[in-house]
């Protein structure tokens, strides 16, 4: 058992920008609430070896204490991600954009609406429903008082990915809003999706604590554009080794598609 203290861990997340000399694309990643943009720094190196300029977003309230997450909401998320995309669209002919999560909403929502420019999309455990796993309940009050174990691999890679810093217990209550926000962008998306014309890769997992497997069936059904990989073995944070290698050779194969 040891002590990780998040808000050292998290509070230096910046969004990213590494423009690719000639690329007449741009790959935008959008992570999920409450998540950082460290996550994506691995897929972010396979885009820009194959081509590819790179932005990876942080999104409004993350990067920052929690009560400072706790006075943002959907409609901030939203305006960002349309501005910071409407802004690469002045600069490049094409853009993808990669979703993990809320990410993966916040990324149809603008192909929906703003389909122009969009290429393709990659979605990353996309929630079209949650069903929390008691493995959440767990590990959310072990994150809370920091003291997690190496032996819990899901727990570890919930708290990497976090994107908020310490706040006071009174302050997760103020939490409550974001949350019925994300379900508000649920239900509208999932009337979006058949809307999609463009190429979508779609990876979810078996072991996902936080998304049932039956959503899978509804992507089939409705996002009748995607590829759809899913993962035995991963978790919606935590990802197999064996997975990952999955994962990352399907993203650089859709990429070199796409070129």
């Amino acid at each position: 058992m040891h002590y990780i203290d998040r808000w050292t861990l998290h509070r230096h997340q910046k969004e990213y920008y590494k423009k690719r000399p000639f690329s007449d694309t741009v790959v935008i990643f959008i992570h999920g609430i409450l998540e950082g943009n460290m996550q994506f720094r691995n897929l972010g190196s396979i885009a820009y070896k194959e081509g590819y300029s790179v932005l990876i977003l942080l999104l409004p309230g993350h990067g920052e204490t929690g009560e400072t997450f706790a006075k943002v909401h959907l409609n901030q998320w939203v305006d960002y991600v349309n501005k910071q995309v409407q802004q690469m669209e002045r600069e490049y002919k094409y853009i993808i954009l990669v979703g993990h999560s809320m990410g993966s909403l916040l990324a149809i929502g603008y192909a929906v609406h703003f389909p122009g420019k969009i290429k393709s999309l990659v979605l990353f455990a996309l929630p079209l429903a949650i069903e929390l796993k008691y493995r959440v309940i767990k590990g959310a009050i072990k994150i809370a008082t920091g003291r997690l174990s190496e032996k819990e691999p899901y727990v570890i890679a919930e708290c990497r990915a976090i994107g908020v810093g310490k706040t006071k217990s009174w302050t997760y209550i103020k939490w409550i809003p974001r949350y019925i926000d994300l379900f508000i962008l649920i239900s509208y998306i999932k009337k979006q999706l058949n809307k999609i014309k463009k190429p979508v890769l779609v990876i979810q997992s078996k072991k996902d604590e936080f998304v049932p497997v039956r959503v899978i069936r509804l992507i089939q059904q409705q996002l009748v554009t995607s590829k759809i990989i899913i993962l035995g073995d991963s978790g919606h944070f935590c990802y197999h080794h064996s997975d990952i290698n999955r994962l990352e050779s399907a993203f650089k194969q859709f990429l070199q598609e796409e070129k």
